[in-house]
């Protein structure tokens, strides 16, 4: 296995483990605490499922952390990552007040941001 297998496999089992904590904290009784870890988790998984996309595909020279940049490297080589809109994960911040995450939480919007999380996973898990 070359190195950049490995990278590959480690990346994506880190992506995977994060998206595994990500569904059980949504198992646990509904605190602020766990839906701020859940949003931090999900930001985390879809920046290492997309870093393991790029990759996989070759590109080693990565964008620094920011999954709107890792997305918009993803589609030059495959158009189809355009169509994720994840313009509001860098906005998941675990730093932020428990006001913005009771809003996230609110009106189904950490269900969309799980979701966002779904299609990014599937997409990546199956082009890899």
């Amino acid at each position: 296995m070359n190195m950049e297998s490995t990278m590959v496999n480690n990346l994506l089992d880190k992506a995977l483990r994060e998206y595994d904590m990500v569904m059980e904290e949504l198992n646990r009784p509904q605190e602020d605490l766990v839906m701020i870890a859940a949003c931090e988790l999900i930001k985390e998984s879809i920046k290492d499922f997309l870093t393991a996309y790029l990759v996989g595909k070759g590109v080693l020279d990565l964008p620094k952390g920011d999954v709107l940049a890792l997305q918009e490297e993803c589609a030059k080589i495959d158009p189809v990552f355009e169509n994720l809109n994840l313009n509001a994960i860098p906005y998941l911040k675990k730093d932020t007040d428990n006001m913005t995450f009771m809003h996230i939480t609110a009106g189904g919007q950490l269900q969309k941001h799980i979701q966002k999380l779904e299609i990014t996973k599937e997409l990546v898990v199956s082009s890899l």
